[in-house]
């Protein structure tokens, strides 16, 4: 098994609503790289099927966390980010999900006969 390559990325916000964060992908090899990023959950985060990165040259890979659901106070959502790059290494990171209840959507008034 493969150990998380650097610290969590932490992701909060409301339910419905999304949070994003990104991370430099680099090539450092002379030849142009395609790679196609996975996460476990792809509920609660997506990432795009497929980067492209320029020789010696680096892309920032966006992840995208939107929670349908609350997340326990002392339990986030967690998932993995697992990017298999052409020079037959991987990186693997952790992604942290805090989800708060979703703010009011606005009131209504209701008349009793």
């Amino acid at each position: 098994t493969q150990e998380p390559d650097e610290a969590p990325l932490e992701f909060s916000c409301s339910v419905r609503a999304t949070d994003s964060q990104s991370i430099t992908v680099q090539n450092p090899s002379s030849e142009p790289w395609t790679v196609r990023p996975s996460v476990t959950d792809t509920l609660l985060w997506q990432v795009p099927p497929s980067i492209d990165i320029p020789p010696k040259g680096s892309v920032e890979l966006n992840i995208v966390y939107s929670p349908l659901a609350t997340s326990a106070s002392n339990s986030p959502h967690s998932g993995t980010l697992f990017l298999p790059l052409p020079d037959g290494s991987a990186r693997l990171v952790l992604l942290r999900g805090r989800s708060l209840p979703a703010p009011p959507q606005g009131t209504f008034k209701v008349d009793l006969l």
